[in-house]
């Protein structure tokens, strides 16, 4: 016997009556965890793409810009200068000596032949080439904050105010931007002198693939503008919505933005006209151009309607296809990678 509510029951009555209250609690059961989970998916989303029911959107804080001592490596700083100021942000500048092994242009394998006085005599004059060029970077960079009147920092104040900051470390590049990259809200890199290979390309390929953060490759010549007229290339994909959410702050603050769709579209993903429809819940308003069926390459079509909408900032997805794809056939992200014209912004 079960005694339930003050009085004897038999057991299968108890059960019976469990059943009942289970029948019944069951339905808020389910409402509850639907309930849990949307505001989850509130949540998430308020993270990623800032508090849409306050209406404010994520902003862009921490700008990072690997400096190696190349004057046109000022454009990639007054571009990071420039947004640090509009978002009352810092500017991150980073130089990374790599060790003298690495500096030394010397085959690894005679340098990793080679013992005693002679192996000295290399690691010494490789380390004294690479001190001068950390050298020459940070008077660079301190000649470019006298001359743009900014303040150093290392630390953010209560009071929010446009800054940079000198940073210095040994290591390998690759591996030291992959670490310090992943905690900046975009990284801006000045486009190498000629085709990307794998020497001049690492900053790129370790910011792109290991640090899961918004990159900006600006071209070596000052733009007149940045991020007035930014035309988004829209795939559907994943990566060009995270190119896109890492860009909101840059496109609320745009005169125009415009979709454009070239080729053959993800099967599966939003449109471009619910993209601009996403937009506008964030209180961005965006013109949506019809997707263009063309026979060129994509890539080609894409620059041709960048230049023919006067774009100083495109915003698109990276490496949607696989990069061995890209590398034997082509592709957009190998293409927009060496675009020497204007500014582009990309996420994987």
């Amino acid at each position: 016997m079960w005694q339930l509510a003050g009085k004897s029951q038999p057991a299968t009555q108890y059960t019976a009556t469990i059943k009942a209250m289970d029948s019944r609690i069951r339905p808020f059961l389910k409402f509850a965890q639907r309930a849990r989970n949307q505001l989850a998916e509130i949540w998430l989303a308020c993270r990623l793409t800032g508090d849409a029911i306050g209406g404010n959107l994520m902003t862009i804080k921490l700008i990072l810009a690997p400096v190696t001592g190349e004057k046109a490596e000022t454009i990639a700083l007054k571009t990071g200068l420039d947004l640090a100021r509009r978002f009352e942000g810092h500017l991150r500048a980073i130089h990374i000596r790599p060790n003298a092994r690495e500096k030394t242009s010397l085959p690894k394998d005679l340098v990793n032949s080679l013992s005693g006085k002679a192996l000295k005599q290399v690691m010494a004059e490789a380390d004294a080439k690479s001190l001068n060029v950390s050298k020459l970077a940070r008077e660079m960079f301190e000649a470019f904050c006298k001359e743009q009147n900014v303040p150093s920092m290392t630390r953010p104040r209560k009071t929010p105010v446009a800054s940079a900051g000198w940073e210095e470390k040994l290591g390998d590049p690759h591996h030291v931007i992959s670490i310090v990259g992943r905690l900046a809200d975009l990284i801006v890199i000045c486009r190498p002198s000629h085709k990307i290979d794998h020497n001049t390309g690492r900053f790129i390929k370790a910011a792109l693939f290991d640090t899961a953060s918004p990159v900006m490759l600006v071209p070596r010549s000052e733009p007149k503008t940045i991020g007035t007229r930014i035309a988004i290339a829209w795939d559907r994909s994943a990566a060009a919505k995270r190119a896109v959410v890492s860009a909101l702050p840059l496109l609320a603050g745009a005169e125009t933005v415009r979709i454009i769709s070239v080729g053959e579209p993800t099967k599966h993903g939003p449109t471009g006209k619910q993209l601009a429809t996403y937009l506008k819940w964030h209180g961005i308003e965006a013109e949506v151009e019809s997707e263009r069926v063309v026979k060129d390459p994509p890539e080609q079509a894409l620059i041709k309607a960048f230049d023919e909408f006067g774009a100083d900032l495109v915003v698109m997805g990276a490496y949607t296809r696989s990069r061995f794809s890209q590398r034997i056939f082509g592709g957009v992200t190998r293409t927009m990678l060496n675009l020497k014209s204007m500014p582009v912004l990309f996420h994987l």
